[in-house]
């Protein structure tokens, strides 16, 4: 009888550690569906932008890489907000101390390296 109550005791405990594993898995799975959610509304607000802005007409070069560089900032701003904890204390505010202020393209989070011109 007590070796069967140890038995049960060890299958406890590897289906507690198996369930922690699992959470934490599912956790991860979410802040990446997220992220992608993330990337598919920029993809989507960018060819919007796009189609608002060429009405027919070709796209210059300058026009291309400012818009570039705005969907690139926003993208972003999309991917910090997916990867930061949702505690609801964040309304899109001042990230001054996230720590993290490197973006995908290499700037930092400042805004530097755009071109700080007009918005479409």
């Amino acid at each position: 009888m007590r070796a069967e109550l140890e038995t049960m005791r060890h299958e406890k405990i590897y289906m507690e550690a198996s369930l922690t594993a699992a959470e934490s898995a599912l956790q991860e799975k979410k802040r990446v569906v997220s992220m992608y959610k993330s990337m598919s509304k920029l993809a989507d607000d960018l060819l919007d932008v796009v189609i608002e802005d060429s009405n027919g007409r070709e796209l210059d070069e300058e026009t291309i890489k400012e818009l570039v560089e705005e969907a690139i900032r926003d993208f972003n701003e999309a991917l910090n907000q997916a990867q930061s904890p949702t505690d609801g204390g964040n309304d899109g505010g001042d990230d001054c101390c996230s720590g993290d202020d490197r973006n995908l393209d290499g700037t930092n989070g400042n805004g530097a390296g755009g071109s700080g011109g007009g918005n479409a």
